[in-house]
């Protein structure tokens, strides 16, 4: 039995199916605790008493000693008191550099990895611990694209794809064709955050993602100084698809948006209410929608936010 009593893995099998059996736990539920505690008995039974005390801690950190909150204190490992054994030492030993990613709920996240890179970083990661990870998508130089597209179909078919959590991309980083493909992938099922700022997409972008086999919730989704064809079937389609019931945040800043785009979000049935929606630098006429928007979408729509932004 784990923690609380939860039973996770089977008896008889091997050490390396069960830590696998974990990080497929943690990375299939990341909102539930009893997983990452279950996997912190684990730890400390096979040999890994600080890694199970470090999860604990950030975990349930008012069940733990003083002593045991000083000792995982970031700013602690951070001037090195335990940077040995705690985080510069694991990223170390899963090849990450010390300084990327956060820990957060006792594992790392928001590791940045170009795309290229990703199945070498992530196999050796997941085989140790649930990292997940911010994909950068490749710049668009010939040559760099043409090795980008002979490795997408590899990447495109592994399951350590789970483990992604952002795909962001910029200044016209990957062509339609080829985001199209990676959106297909069934591994996708972690993915929360698309962040595309000035890539011009079109419709087929928007229902690449909406259309995607992967189950994945998408929390935010930021497409500023992207919409560059066919605007106004794009924002039906952001308006229309089930896929964005789920988000949390859109950012649609300055792409050129009218009056009819802004009638279209407001009338949409499909996008959840309290939606963090940023609008700034568009066509349309903010005094006349702004009340109408925070009222539809909760908060982010005031008046104010529809300024010119100087430092943009």
């Amino acid at each position: 039995m784990g923690h609380r009593g939860h039973p996770v893995v089977g008896k008889g099998t091997s050490p390396v199916s069960d830590r696998t059996a974990f990080i497929d736990a943690i990375l299939n539920n990341p909102n539930d605790d009893t997983a990452r505690l279950v996997f912190a008995d684990w730890l400390e039974e096979h040999g890994e008493p600080e890694r199970a005390e470090f999860i604990r801690a950030q975990i349930e950190p008012a069940k733990a000693s003083d002593a045991v909150r000083e000792r995982n204190d970031p700013d602690a490992r951070i001037a090195g008191v335990h940077g040995a054994a705690m985080g510069g030492g694991w990223r170390k030993a899963i090849g990450i550099s010390e300084t990327e990613g956060e820990y957060v709920r006792g594992f790392l996240t928001d590791v940045e990895v170009v795309s290229t890179k990703f199945l070498a970083v992530a196999g050796r990661a997941l085989a140790a611990e649930p990292v997940t990870f911010r994909m950068f998508l490749p710049a668009s130089d010939a040559d760099d694209l043409v090795a980008w597209c002979k490795y997408l179909s590899e990447l495109v078919a592994s399951p350590l794809l789970r483990a992604v959590a952002k795909l962001e991309a910029r200044n016209h980083a990957i062509g339609a064709g080829g985001f199209q493909h990676l959106i297909a992938s069934p591994y996708l099922s972690g993915l929360r955050e698309i962040s595309f700022p000035g890539v011009a997409i079109s419709p087929s972008f928007v229902k690449a993602i909406s259309n995607s086999p992967a189950p994945f919730a998408l929390e935010s989704l930021a497409l500023d100084r992207a919409v560059q064809f066919a605007r106004q079937r794009t924002i039906r389609l952001l308006a229309s698809a089930p896929r964005f019931a789920t988000l949390k945040r859109l950012s649609l800043r300055y792409n050129r948006l009218t009056d009819d785009d802004i009638r279209v979000l407001l009338d949409s049935e499909t996008l959840p209410r309290m939606l963090e929606v940023d609008l700034a630098g568009n066509d349309f006429r903010p005094r006349e929608f702004g009340r109408a928007l925070a009222e539809r979408f909760g908060y982010g729509c005031d008046e104010d936010d529809f300024e010119e932004d100087d430092e943009y």
